[in-house]
């Protein structure tokens, strides 16, 4: 079914309807002259569609579903039981199903399933010059091309919801109907092979990117943080940090001058020549992620001839 009405106005005038049982297609028209009969096309296409038992009532985006709402609240109309039967079939479209065009307007999605139209830039916005032209002048030729239009408008839902059944039952098998999320692979043996093959290299890639790649995890509360000794187990083998061989930057850092201890506070340290070094590993973010730095730090150690103890420079002692 179909609805042409005047939006601004809040008038429907007409309402087409096709029927098609045991492939027999039956055509019906509910036309209006002025909004005081608005109310009878709807009676009228309550009784007719009543006769049809519990058959659905397809349409074709929300304009349909408004118009039942605007004519209830103003007549009072009891539409509750057709109006559970309509179906929207662009609900079945948006975001599930995309077709080879521009736009899902039922014009371009009719054109690709076979439906005419007698004119030739078929819109609802020349249905509204059409009805203009006929309340002035009343002319037959305007009253039948609205007619003809709103009927068009009926068979092109009537094959989009056909289109619809078909690729459900047939999707898997038909050349021109394909997956997102998992395309087809229509290939020959040896094609499937090379496919195999693929997929087994993104596969291992995978698995090597999880080994290397950086992990952040949160503490498991059912873990024991309490007792027992902390470290490896004793006979397990030490862990030594690998330091780095190539550093990005190298920061030369004074040596300390003065001696730490309290006893004999601001005694002069000597140097030793004895050079010690200290590698930062960080990680810096950036927009593209996140990358390693490696900083290698160096300074002199120093000696103090009263606690006769070595000194490192106070940079490398906080880092």
């Amino acid at each position: 079914m179909d609805v042409e009405g005047i939006p601004d106005q809040g008038f429907d005038y007409l309402i087409g309807v096709v029927i098609k049982e045991n492939e027999v297609l039956t055509e019906h028209s509910f036309w209006t002259d002025s909004p005081k009969n608005g109310k009878d096309i709807f009676e009228q296409f309550i009784t007719l569609t009543a006769s049809l038992g519990n058959a659905p009532i397809y349409h074709y985006g929300s304009y349909e579903t408004r118009a039942l709402r605007r004519i209830t609240k103003k007549y009072g109309l009891k539409l509750d039981p057709v109006g559970r039967r309509f179906v929207n079939i662009n609900s079945f479209i948006f975001g599930k199903v995309y077709f080879p065009s521009r736009s899902n307007s039922l014009k371009a999605l009719g054109a690709l399933v076979g439906a005419k139209w007698a004119s030739p830039n078929p819109s609802g916005l020349q249905s509204l010059v059409w009805r203009y032209r006929w309340e002035d002048t009343h002319r037959k030729e305007m009253k039948q091309a609205l007619l003809a239009y709103n009927l068009s408008d009926c068979h092109a839902v009537r094959l989009l919801t056909a289109e619809l059944r078909e690729i459900g039952k047939a999707s898997d098998a038909r050349d021109d109907i394909d997956f997102a999320d998992f395309p087809k692979q229509n290939s020959t043996d040896r094609g499937a092979e090379i496919h195999q093959a693929f997929e087994g290299i993104i596969a291992s890639a995978h698995a090597v990117y999880r080994q290397h790649r950086i992990r952040i995890r949160q503490g498991d509360k059912s873990s024991k943080t309490t007792g027992g000794k902390v470290g490896a187990p004793r006979g397990h083998p030490g862990y030594f940090r690998i330091t780095p061989a190539k550093a990005g930057r190298v920061v030369r850092v004074r040596r300390r001058m003065k001696c730490p201890q309290r006893s004999h506070k601001g005694e002069s340290l000597q140097p030793t020549g004895q050079l010690t070094e200290h590698t930062s590993i960080d990680l810096v973010f950036t927009k593209n992620g996140c990358r390693k730095a490696i900083t290698k730090y160096l300074g002199e150690k120093t000696y103090c001839q009263r606690c006769h103890s070595n000194y490192l420079p106070l940079v490398l002692c906080q880092v």
